[in-house]
Parts: C-alpha cells; structure tokens; sequence
C-alpha cells in the first residue's frame, strides 16, 4: 500500500496498468501531482480522483476520456489531456476549472469549440 503522505505518483508507459492500482488513488489525501502517462488504460477515470483535494497537476495523456466530474477540481493548474483520442465536444464541467493555468489537449480531433 502506498504512502497517504506521498505527494507525486507517476505511472509512464505501463501498458499492463489495470485495476486495484487505480482504486487507491482516492486514499492519497496530500497528492499534488498524478501522472498517468502512455499506460493505454481506457473507460473513464476513477471517481475517487474527487477525493484528491490537494491535486494541482494531472496527467492523463494517451489514455483516457475525460470525465464530467473532473470539471469540480477547482483547484486544477495543470491538466493534460493529449494524444487520447478525444472526439467531438469537450465536456461543459472544464469550464469549472477556474485556477486552471495550462490545459494541454493537442493531438486529438476536437470538432467543437471550447467550454
């Protein structure tokens, strides 16, 4: 079991990435940064990421949609949702992203315009 003290986690390029490691997440209290870089993980993100009060950089590039409740981390400065195949219309809860600093969706076909 990890650390709830840790304040970085970083997964690159595990495409075997699955499962219980993603259910523990909601238990890192103090994490600031989550990085989920190129592991092909699919579906959405788990929703204890809601838990992560303290989160202010996610990364989540070459593996997920993004979900509507991700649009409640107001305290969000970084967010990088590239290279994950993200079609159509981005979802309205971004906008909720107030302290947002730098958003990162290149390489993916948006069709619409920005929340």
């Amino acid at each position: 079991m990890l650390s709830s003290s840790l304040e970085t986690l970083e997964f690159r390029s595990n495409p075997g990435l699955i499962g219980p490691v993603l259910l523990i997440l909601g238990n890192l209290n103090r994490l600031k940064s989550l990085i989920l870089l190129k592991n092909g993980l699919a579906g959405e993100l788990p929703t204890k990421i809601g838990n992560l009060v303290k989160l202010k950089q996610l990364v989540l590039s070459s593996n997920w949609q993004i979900p509507e409740a991700l649009g409640m981390k107001r305290e969000l400065l970084i967010l990088d949702a590239s290279r994950n195949s993200l079609t159509g219309s981005l979802p309205l809860s971004l906008g909720g992203l107030v302290s947002l600093l730098k958003l990162d969706l290149s390489s993916n076909q948006i069709g619409r315009k920005l929340p």
